[in-house]
């Protein structure tokens, strides 16, 4: 896996759109972001990742610093890459936010912020 950075949110919407918009209720937060940047409502020089197995976009990251990175369609595997390259190019973000499990499989010091539940577990009713 690999992890593509990017200095342009149209481009990084080019890419990760499709992957993010496919599933709106789980990406909602990621995909608000994208629609703030895309229309210059962030002030702050934004994190723009996405995560390749191969040819496929298998997840997408961002941040507008100060605030916590924003796992956005990240599958739990795929975290490590992450954290390698916010490590490797001296990224520093103040803890983690996304989907439960995603948020999980990263190192402690990620954990600061509290994961949200998926959705989809909100949806299903009382086992019997």
């Amino acid at each position: 896996m690999k992890v593509v950075s990017y200095s342009d949110v149209i481009e990084f919407w080019r890419v990760a759109g499709p992957l993010l918009a496919a599933d709106p209720v789980r990406n909602t937060v990621p995909l608000s972001i994208v629609g703030r940047l895309r229309h210059g409502a962030v002030g702050s020089e934004p994190v723009l990742l996405t995560v390749h197995d191969g040819e496929d976009v298998v997840g997408a990251a961002l941040c507008t610093p100060p605030a916590p990175i924003v796992l956005g369609a990240v599958p739990p595997h795929a975290t490590q890459v992450i954290v390698d390259h916010l490590v490797g190019n001296d990224i520093r973000v103040p803890g983690a936010d996304g989907i439960r499990p995603a948020v999980e499989a990263l190192p402690p010091g990620y954990r600061r912020r509290q994961s949200r539940a998926d959705p989809a577990d909100r949806c299903a009713g009382p086992s019997s």
